[in-house]
């Protein structure tokens, strides 16, 4: 859905008046709906009424249960490249929100950057996407790309990515927060690894994590194959580069004026990991979630650069990926991209165990 920096103000309470009171109540209503379709559907899919779909390769999912940026595409890298590791070639299944024909979206283009040799299969029905993956032979293991809400297919570990900064959606359901479904069908994970864990204080941090574990574990199967597991990874920035390639230390931010400006689902985290680096950012612009970016945004940037005096405009690597076509682009004054990789800390050898089981399983099988 479109997530734009009005709408975030309006469901989380920021934006105050007459209006945005009864836009709210309208949300509201329309959560209830939504909610009551969630419930049926789950239900269906608890029952065996609606059926899920064993692939004879593992799959490996990646979900949340917010809408917006919670980290699953840093997340997605860092699997592959644990399985590439491991001689286990993956395949990337992902349904290419806001892909257009031939057009890839921002995160399909990044995937693509950061793993040449893996295969990106975009399909909506995740289904034929995993059939698909089936026909090249050297593919071991499936990694599919924010998929904990498709319950069509089965998967053999299913991994939630909790945003620490706003980890539960406003404690509401769309559209009136940011829940796609509720706190308690966390049940269905195997695994919850909370990001952006250096982003809040440590004592929220230990009170969201027993909170996380508690609804992991309020399962409704009378048997856990194995221990249900919370994590912790940080998104940590791995570099700085010019608009015409260069790459920059990181240490060169620190006290630089900044303008920053981003289209991703959680903008505010983009800003707080700049301040951690010690940049002053002096003024920023935040885009829709997913932003197509045109010419007539170039011409903004250009005018949203000239009214103050900066040092760098930055952004990030998702919205870089589309800027970098625009003609405009070229015109804009001190120009960099943030790259940002996701770092387990906490548990991550826990991880690592139940990722290496799967390898194992996957090696003692016939090819």
């Amino acid at each position: 859905m479109r997530l734009s920096p009005k709408y975030r103000a309006i469901i989380r309470g920021a934006d105050t008046g007459i209006l945005p009171f009864f836009v709210r109540i309208l949300l509201a209503a329309g959560a209830g709906f939504y909610a009551l379709a969630v419930a049926v559907r789950n239900k269906f899919y608890d029952r065996g009424w609606l059926k899920s779909h064993k692939l004879p390769l593992p799959v490996v999912c990646v979900g949340n249960i917010t809408t917006g940026g919670t980290g699953k595409t840093p997340m997605v890298i860092w699997l592959c490249r644990f399985f590439l590791n491991r001689q286990v070639k993956p395949a990337i299944l992902t349904r290419g929100y806001k892909a257009c024909g031939s057009e890839t979206n921002d995160e399909i283009q990044i995937l693509q950057k950061a793993l040449p040799d893996v295969p990106v299969i975009i399909d909506r029905n995740r289904v034929r996407g995993g059939q698909k993956a089936l026909a090249d032979p050297q593919v071991r293991v499936i990694v599919m790309d924010d998929g904990f809400q498709h319950r069509r297919l089965k998967r053999d570990l299913d991994v939630v990515l909790i945003d620490c900064t706003c980890p539960f959606g406003y404690d509401r359901l769309l559209p009136r927060g940011l829940l796609r479904e509720p706190k308690n069908q966390l049940c269905r994970a195997d695994m919850a690894i909370l990001s952006r864990c250096d982003l809040i204080e440590k004592n929220m941090l230990d009170r969201l994590s027993r909170q996380v574990q508690q609804l992991l574990e309020k399962t409704k199967l009378k048997e856990i194959a194995a221990p249900k597991i919370v994590a912790h990874c940080r998104h940590e920035p791995a570099a700085l580069y010019k608009a015409e390639g260069e790459k920059v230390n990181l240490v060169w931010l620190q006290g630089k004026k900044v303008l920053a400006f981003c289209g991703i689902g959680n903008p505010q985290a983009f800003i707080k990991t700049l301040r951690q680096l010690g940049a002053d950012v002096i003024e920023r612009h935040f885009f829709d979630d997913h932003h197509r970016y045109t010419d007539r945004d170039g011409i903004f940037l250009q005018a949203f650069c000239g009214k103050i005096d900066y040092d760098a405009l930055v952004t990030t690597e998702k919205d870089w990926v589309k800027i970098s076509r625009l003609p405009a682009v070229e015109t804009l004054k001190d120009l960099y991209w943030l790259k940002i990789e996701t770092v387990p800390t906490y548990n991550r050898q826990r991880l690592e165990n139940r990722l290496d089981q799967i390898c194992r399983d996957i090696k003692q099988e016939k090819p």
